[in-house]
């Protein structure tokens, strides 16, 4: 379990923050703030390219072979007919999450649980 002790070396950007969960090992976990990509019709702005910068900034200096998990807001896919998937994100962060290998991507938003798989891609939405 990730304890509040592991928390507070993080040093936390105004959205977005990694934290290494040295209690499981090898596994490390990047925290993003999705909350940039509401307007799916917006041009990447500066802050923006800062958190796409910092993500694979990030991935690139974690061991190839640790687990990753990506944690945000907004889901990249989803089978709500509210919400849906964010184009955007699709374009700017899958495939960095992609060409990273990351795991995991954890998120929100749609007030519902699901599991969606596709192909080698797992996206958990939590409520």
């Amino acid at each position: 379990m990730l304890t509040s002790e592991a928390l507070n070396d993080v040093e936390c950007e105004a959205f977005f923050y990694s934290v290494e969960a040295r209690e499981f090992g090898r596994e490390h976990g990047g925290m993003l703030n999705m909350e940039f990509y509401i307007q799916m019709h917006e041009k990447i702005s500066l802050e923006k390219r800062e958190q796409i910068k910092w993500l694979d900034e990030t991935l690139a200096a974690m061991d190839p072979k640790s687990m990753k998990i990506v944690v945000g807001h907004h889901a990249m896919e989803s089978a709500s007919l509210v919400h849906g998937p964010r184009p955007l994100m699709n374009v700017a962060i899958r495939p960095i999450l992609k060409s990273y290998g990351v795991d995991l991507y954890i998120c929100g938003h749609d007030h519902n649980l699901q599991h969606l798989h596709r192909r080698y891609e797992h996206y958990i939405i939590l409520l």
